[in-house]
């Protein structure tokens, strides 16, 4: 009988909304030498100039055709119990992926509206210390190891909001572990912690703060990782709009954010990041967009190489992290919406990125790079 109730009640319920929203985004990027995506010199996302070290022509010219950035969306309910979930097609272990490249998982989240003012989100989505990102049509790289910290955590979140005020608190994972073994991360049950406040000033937009903090396991210990973020998102009314973010922190990018600061049970990095984006309607269909960022390692002499230096014979090195100690970074577009939803844009784009070298390295390379580039592509939104 109950079974027969509940399998009535079920189908008589009202079948939750679908919203679909994302967009298709295809681009030719070229530059005067060889970049990095988080590390893997190829151009599915740029984050930095490329490191010498891991590629045998750094400064020839290249010619690269992407549509892996592509993102498809869906938002499910609209009640006070909703869902959404996210992906996209970027694999940065494939340099011009086709009809290889697979879904990425982005978000994949619940939210529960308890109340007015108190709401509830569970699941994968982005990371409660860095919420912004700047304008730009690199949506993956976004100035990511350049002054943009956050990006996906699973998480517990829990927000309340006070008149034009909001707090919210998180507790997290501690980074992912993409074999098929638990590892450190999993080993561990201390979580991360997160707080943020923002406040909310009409239809300015909305400035806050938040802080983070974790006790990570590492392969002999545990490091400590702690950060304090600051960040605006603001519209004039002549248009114009602007975010920015500031953070400063310790062995961040040891707790799953994209940072620079990676340490160890005996070696703490600290470092500073910061980005500002700037979009301005120019004239009818047209608009421009520029964007500036930066980060920096505050103890460069404590960090370790990205690589695993070669020899004679095999002059090329082996990459195993990032090893950068600054990475400053410039976008610019000029985009033109020529039909509802399609924006036709070039973006121009430049990075000064400064690499560790191995002690022992045999070969010959410039710890400073620097390269200039310029995308040329199409965007339909939805």
């Amino acid at each position: 009988m109950w079974t027969l109730l509940i399998t009535q009640a079920a189908l008589a319920a009202e079948p939750a909304p679908v919203q679909a929203y994302g967009f298709v985004r295809i681009v030719g990027s070229a530059s005067n030498g060889s970049l990095s995506s988080f590390g893997r010199s190829n151009a599915v996302a740029p984050t930095s100039a490329g490191n010498p070290s891991l590629v045998s022509n750094p400064t020839a010219p290249r010619l690269s055709w992407q549509a892996g950035q592509t993102r498809l969306g869906l938002k499910l309910g609209s009640g006070p119990a909703t869902a959404k979930v996210e992906v996209d097609f970027a694999d940065f272990a494939q340099a011009a992926g086709t009809t290889s490249l697979k879904p990425r998982l982005r978000i994949a989240q619940v939210q529960w509206q308890a109340s007015p003012g108190t709401r509830f989100i569970l699941g994968q989505g982005w990371d409660l210390f860095s919420p912004l990102n700047p304008f730009q049509f690199n949506a993956v790289g976004a100035g990511f190891q350049g002054g943009n910290a956050g990006f996906m955590r699973p998480q517990a979140i829990v927000a309340h909001a006070i008149g034009d005020a909001e707090l919210a608190w998180s507790v997290g994972a501690t980074g992912s572990t993409s074999t098929e073994l638990d590892g450190l991360r999993q080993e561990s049950l201390a979580p991360t912690g997160a707080l943020r406040l923002t406040l909310k000033a009409g239809e300015l937009g909305s400035v806050g703060v938040s802080a983070f903090g974790a006790d990570l396991p590492v392969a002999e210990g545990s490091a400590q990782a702690w950060g304090a973020n600051s960040f605006a998102d603001l519209k004039f009314k002549s248009g114009t709009k602007v975010r920015w973010e500031a953070y400063y922190g310790q062995n961040l990018g040891n707790a799953g954010m994209l940072t620079l600061g990676v340490g160890s049970e005996t070696v703490d990095i600290r470092e500073l990041g910061s980005w500002v984006s700037v979009k301005q309607p120019i004239a009818g269909i047209w608009s421009t967009t520029v964007t500036l960022h930066g980060a920096a390692v505050l103890n460069p002499e404590d960090l370790a190489p990205g690589y695993t230096p070669g020899d004679a014979q095999e002059p090329l090195g082996t990459r195993t992290g990032l090893g950068i100690t600054h990475n400053v970074g410039e976008r610019a577009s000029v985009q033109a919406q020529v039909a509802p939803g399609l924006e036709i844009f070039v973006e121009g784009y430049a990075y000064q990125t400064a690499f560790v070298r191995a002690k022992g390295d045999p070969t010959a390379w410039d710890e400073d790079q620097s390269r200039l580039g310029a995308d040329l592509g199409a965007i339909y939104r939805f």
